[in-house]
Formats: C-alpha cells, structure tokens, sequence
C-alpha cells in the first residue's frame, strides 16, 4: 500500500483504514463477511494480516468519506469520486 493514510478504525476483531484518497482497506477475522468481500467469507480460524484493497468502492467510482466498525460487521459512507463520471 502505497497511500496515505487519513483514517483508521478498530472494530472487534478487524480494523479499516482509509486513504486520502478514498479507498479502503481492511484486515483482520472476517468469519461474518466484514472484510469486504461479498459473500465469500473468510476462515474462522485465519486472520488476514496485510491490508487489503475493498475493490467495490473504485470498480463503482466512489470514495469512502466514513467508516464504522463493529464486533461483526463494517459500514462505509461513500460518494462519487470528483471529476470521474
């Protein structure tokens, strides 16, 4: 990871950080989907110990402007990316 980094937020077993510019990248358990992927969940018994990008927020041209993180979830405040349509 090469960014800046203007956030980071702690949850119960993961912790978010996020970008000057907008993105997102998360590490930690992820046993209840948290870390960002989808449906694909991770081991229950491995954590993920890099930070790892969340590709849904650039695929979508957005920016997170907001995170919140809990014991079992994440939640992300986005908007449009300026300049990009």
């Amino acid at each position: 990871m090469d960014q800046k980094v203007s956030r980071v937020v702690c949850g119960g077993g993961h912790t978010g950080l996020v970008t000057e510019t907008g993105d997102l990248y998360l590490m930690g358990r992820g046993r209840d989907g948290q870390l960002g992927r989808g449906s694909e969940v991770e081991s229950i018994a491995a954590y993920r110990a890099e930070p790892t990008l969340v590709e849904y927020f650039r695929q979508n041209n957005l920016k997170v402007v907001n995170l919140a993180l809990g014991s079992n979830h994440s939640l992300a405040v986005a908007s449009p990316r300026a300049g990009k349509k």
